[in-house]
């Protein structure tokens, strides 16, 4: 849902009118402001990794090449999206012509001492704050020009609140922004309780209520499946089983949940 429509129902069910106001009035900036403290409030939620926010980095601009051509083993680094929060467990190196591909290993940071330098391996350096580098070390002169991706988990978008500049109190967004969250009535029902809040409303409470709810039924829904060997690098160990198929859950296997 796309941040106008968004406002609009919030705005009618707050005050009970269907006379919604315009970008330019407070409300909007209030409501962007509110939302995007929802928004925070479920990306950070009991330590959750929402499987909406996991995507291959080629999606998020990234767009590099390998850049080696020998057979000797060369080692690159190269800058990551700037909204990467956590990298996935391979990388994958794909010909451009054929789609041929290779796919290998990330390796923590601390174990790149026990890794063979004749053999394909990665690692990540950074962190959130400061951003993220890939260091590949790979040998193969017939890999020239490989189109490099690998998954990684990301920020969730954001309203702009970035100011107009011009001392209204406006803000930038246009109403088209659609954020990551997928039940539009979690942030309606935390943006009705922040601004009832504001107001010393006590109705606050229920709309604080009803918005724990929805986000629990996310919490829910994004943890049904099969449990495995994820994405996650930090999670290569990951066991046992949950959800409607009770199988045992499967060890490296790439690129599965």
């Amino acid at each position: 849902m796309e941040f106008g429509d968004l406002f609009s129902e919030y705005y009618a069910l707050f005050r009970q009118t269907n006379q919604i106001p315009t970008s330019t009035n407070i409300e909007w900036a209030l409501a962007v402001y509110s939302g995007n403290a929802g928004i925070r409030r479920w990306a950070n939620v009991d330590g959750e990794d929402w499987d909406v926010l996991w995507g291959m980095a080629s999606a998020q601009g990234f767009s590099e090449t390998w850049p080696g051509n020998t057979s000797n083993p060369v080692l690159y680094s190269f800058s990551c999206p700037s909204n990467m929060k956590k990298p996935g467990g391979f990388i994958v190196m794909t010909d451009p012509v054929s789609q041929t591909y290779i796919r290998f290993s990330v390796v923590a940071l601390q174990d790149v001492q026990f890794q063979n330098e004749s053999a394909p391996y990665a690692y990540f350096t950074g962190g959130e704050q400061e951003g993220f580098t890939l260091y590949i070390n790979f040998s193969g002169s017939s890999n020239y020009g490989w189109i490099i991706d690998f998954p990684m988990y990301r920020t969730p978008t954001y309203f702009n609140a970035t100011s107009t500049g011009d001392g209204s109190g406006n803000v930038v967004e246009d109403g088209l922004t659609v954020t990551e969250v997928p039940d539009s009535s979690f942030l309606i029902n935390f943006m009705m309780a922040r601004r009832l809040f504001g107001t010393r409303n006590p109705f606050y409470q229920q709309c604080l209520k009803d918005s724990e709810i929805a986000l629990k039924g996310m919490q829910i829904k994004n943890g049904t499946g099969q449990a495995g060997n994820t994405w996650n690098l930090n999670d290569q160990n990951k066991t046992g089983n949950f959800g409607p198929n009770n199988t045992p859950a499967v060890t490296n296997s790439g690129f599965g949940f």
